[in-house]
């Protein structure tokens, strides 16, 4: 979704924003419709996620082809910083830069707010979260939703640095 908003709009940031929207909403209607069924079967859960990558994976090959294809950087962040003989591309110091404000935003909001508080909570005992008033069925799917955002994040990020093409992201999950 990222490649095709840059590729029509010329647009990384639009890019950006509609790619984690659109995989974030995808997310939650996955985790609504087929893993919160398999709660506390983490073998069926990761067979179904991987179900869906391959169904994933065979519908973006059908809609954007098997041509390993690049999302161009920001304007901006093309060249390169020397510091004192040490050159750093720029582009690949906003997503180091970028990843710390993501790593601190969610630090925060898992430390410091009621949100964060009712995530750990529900993660612990959700029994006793859901009988604290917490919507435990409805915070897990946002909390899926945000993971699913933060991962098209950064396939666009990544789709700038390196081709992205059929299968990377099965090469890049087995790295991880």
């Amino acid at each position: 979704v990222g490649l095709t908003v840059s590729q029509r709009t010329s647009n990384f940031v639009l890019a950006a924003l509609v790619g984690s929207l659109a995989v974030g909403l995808l997310g939650i209607l996955m985790q609504r419709t087929l893993l919160h069924r398999f709660y506390g079967q983490e073998l069926a859960q990761v067979m179904v996620t991987f179900g869906f990558l391959f169904i994933l994976g065979d519908l973006s090959l059908w809609i954007w082809g098997g041509t390993p294809q690049n999302i161009p950087k920001p304007p901006g962040f093309t060249g390169a910083l020397d510091l004192g003989g040490i050159v750093l591309p720029t582009y690949r110091l906003l997503v180091i830069g970028l990843g710390i404000v993501i790593a601190l935003f969610l630090w925060w909001l898992q430390e410091n707010t009621g949100v964060g508080a009712n995530v750990r909570a529900s993660v612990d005992d959700q029994e006793v979260a859901g009988a604290m008033g917490v919507n435990v069925s409805r915070l897990m799917t946002l909390v899926f939703g945000l993971g699913a955002a933060l991962a098209a994040l950064s396939g666009v990020a990544a789709g700038a640095l390196i081709t992205v093409y059929p299968g990377a992201d099965l090469q890049v999950l087995l790295l991880a």
